[in-house]
């Protein structure tokens, strides 16, 4: 659903004016279109460029002759080709959108159709909806966020949301507990697996947060794909070492009780 607009391209101007714009801004010429009706015009945003690329193949001829106002939109027959096919692969129902990623980064709901993260208390549900909100940001070794996170960096920062301070990496946050038995945790523990790298300090060096149902929220590795939500008791990943629960350590509870 791309558009050349007055960005410095080559593209051209079909667009209508700069690529983010007022509506009352926007040129008349041009098929840039306000489609979720926020009072702007943004090249970028699937719920603007979509309709636009709609307005554009019907004002091509897409009523009489598809494959010409396909190849108007973008001028190589190989590329109308290609999107006549995967319109005739939805069309017939032969797909699937539910890849394991894709799943992995917007699942909403368990397999019995409960809602994931449901943690026993507002305070620790806020840390999991925090943290299950960074879900599909990257992975980034040493990152503390907003755009990307390592694995205790995104777990630091859940409960820096609520006003929390924990220790930054893996290895100090598992000595930092307390620790609770295997069968016990609950969402918005912390899960610690038997990972260690040369040059670090002893102790686990990965983890994530529980958010019930044997499931985790994660920031895994650089090349494991997007922060997501995945098994943490899993024969292919690295054993358990424990898990801890911070919200239940004296110093926590302290800093809580001063917000009070």
């Amino acid at each position: 659903m791309q558009f050349g607009s007055l960005d410095g391209s080559a593209a051209g101007n079909s667009w209508g004016g700069e690529p983010i714009q007022p509506v009352d801004e926007r040129p008349e010429l041009g098929y840039g279109v306000d489609g979720n009706d926020d009072g702007v015009v943004n090249v970028y945003d699937p719920a603007d460029a979509i309709p636009a690329a709609a307005d554009y193949l019907l004002a091509h001829g897409l009523e009489d002759d598809v494959r010409q106002a396909i190849f108007g939109y973008n001028r190589a027959w190989w590329y109308v080709d290609d999107v006549l096919e995967w319109a005739e692969r939805y069309a017939d129902g032969d797909f699937n959108t539910s890849d394991s990623i894709r799943t992995a980064v917007l699942c909403e709901l368990d397999e019995d159709g409960v809602p994931i993260g449901q943690a026993p208390d507002d305070l620790t549900q806020a840390v999991v909806d925090w943290a299950l909100d960074q879900r599909g940001k990257p992975y980034i070794w040493g990152g503390t966020g907003p755009d990307g996170y390592d694995c205790s960096g995104l777990t630091m920062k859940a409960y820096e949301s609520i006003g929390v301070t924990v220790p930054r990496v893996s290895q100090d946050q598992w000595g930092f507990g307390p620790e609770v038995p295997q069968g016990e945790e609950q969402p918005g523990d912390l899960v610690f697996f038997d990972v260690t790298r040369a040059g670090e300090p002893p102790g686990p060096g990965h983890m994530g947060m529980v958010i019930g149902d044997g499931l985790m929220v994660e920031a895994w590795c650089t090349n494991c794909g997007p922060i997501a939500v995945r098994e943490y008791d899993d024969p292919n990943r690295a054993d358990i070492v424990g898990f801890t629960r911070p919200l239940e350590h004296p110093e926590v509870k302290a800093q809580l009780e001063a917000q009070a």
